[in-house]
């Protein structure tokens, strides 16, 4: 295990995404989009997902110099074409074009299609909570990457189709809802086999319909699936899925999950609301709320309760303090991505 400072992971990033053909401007956000994942200790999507951007340059499902484009829009809608470049772009800067018209219409709401692999969804929802609005986004994976099973089933059928909601809360710190309708993201299995660790029953389903403790098996033939989020009442999950599989994929034109789609990407909705237009006194509710939450008496080891979010932000103050955690097993995929780029090794210790 190494431990790396965050502003050396931040030249690490900008040096790829520049070899790769990105612009100044673009390595720059892209760097900071997988820095505060990887600070926020969503580790399967920040430095663990780097050689898989690599790879997505490589087979030309990701082009690092495209920029994103407004297709069609009213005075509260928009459907944004990313061209295949950075998800991070296409959707900040789908989330920017969302909440600018909130700010005049009080509601807004954006489609984005044809956009790579966009990375924490969470982040996008944060911006606009930064400007005082509430942001909601969500994606699927533009129709292919499925990985979970439907409630009852045992075979892949969805994606993860993650969602995030975020409402202003306190300076720099919303209260922030980031979750995938499946139990965990694809990625975190990856790490855990990578890491020669078992993952929790339940976690996914094989073919047979057992739930082994064992991430390999996941990546079997036939593969295992994802399931739903909820356990015994993993119908939930699978029905917040369906949801946003077709608000994603249907009203962007990028499409929902099915057996023919290929191109593995991320497609999305967005809305940012202005709490101004509606109730006075909402900043004084919502904290009310939380402080008559937070009073509950807590469950065993537990020492305090966290609010959505809260605890993110305790990781990430406590990770810009003492630097990111990365395993060797990662660190080796890293070197193997930068011996493709033609950059030096010495990057992630530099």
């Amino acid at each position: 295990m190494t431990v790396c400072p965050h502003k050396r992971l931040q030249r690490l990033y900008e040096a790829v995404w520049r070899a790769a053909g990105a612009n100044s401007e673009t390595a720059a956000l892209v760097a900071q989009s997988f820095v505060e994942a990887d600070l926020m200790g969503f580790d399967s999507h920040g430095i663990a997902m780097l050689h898989r951007y690599v790879e997505f340059i490589e087979i030309g499902w990701l082009d690092p110099s495209a920029e994103p484009q407004i297709e069609t829009e009213s005075d509260s809608t928009a459907v944004i074409n990313g061209n295949w470049g950075f998800g991070q772009l296409a959707f900040h800067f789908a989330m920017r074009v969302a909440a600018s018209k909130a700010q005049n219409t009080g509601t807004a709401s954006v489609s984005v299609k044809n956009a790579g692999h966009c990375g924490r969804v969470g982040q996008y929802p944060q911006g606009v909570a930064e400007k005082g609005l509430i942001g909601i986004t969500m994606v699927n994976n533009h129709g292919a990457g499925n990985m979970v099973a439907p409630f009852g089933g045992t075979e892949r059928r969805l994606s993860t189709n993650p969602l995030a909601v975020a409402i202003p809360y306190r300076d720099g710190q919303p209260i922030l809802l980031d979750m995938t309708t499946s139990v965990v993201a694809e990625r975190k299995i990856k790490l855990k086999n990578l890491n020669g660790e078992s993952v929790p029953a339940g976690w996914f389903i094989t073919r047979d319909g057992n739930t082994p403790t064992d991430p390999s098996e996941f990546y079997g033939d036939p593969p295992g699936a994802l399931l739903p989020f909820g356990g015994d009442v993993g119908y939930k999950g699978f029905g917040l899925s369906l949801v946003v599989d077709i608000l994603s994929g249907a009203l962007s034109g990028a499409g929902c999950s099915n057996p023919d789609a290929s191109r593995v990407g991320n497609a999305g909705f967005g809305i940012a609301i202005d709490p101004s237009r509606f109730a006075p006194g909402s900043a004084d509710w919502i904290e009310g709320l939380i402080r008559y939450v937070k009073s509950s008496a807590t469950l065993g080891e537990a020492s305090e309760i966290y609010y959505p979010g809260e605890l993110e932000q305790c990781t990430r103050k406590r990770r810009l303090e003492e630097g990111v955690p990365v395993s060797d097993d990662v660190l080796c995929l890293v070197a193997e991505a930068l011996t493709q780029l033609d950059l030096p090794q010495d990057l992630i210790v530099a």
